[in-house]
């Protein structure tokens, strides 16, 4: 999948936009997690352990 989304951005910068979208979203949870460990700590410390290097 991620291959595949590649060569479409190069091909159709259109269609990276409306996958930009999709992606963003499942990664800003991710992010801020990151941010807050004390939040993500708690809700999901095996999550935290890993995600943050």
């Amino acid at each position: 999948m991620t291959t595949s989304l590649a060569v479409n951005s190069e091909f159709k910068p259109f269609v990276y936009t409306d996958c930009e979208c999709s992606v963003p979203k499942a990664t800003e949870p991710r992010m801020p997690s990151a941010q807050n460990a004390p939040k993500s700590k708690r809700d999901r410390p095996h999550l935290t352990i890993k995600p943050i290097p």
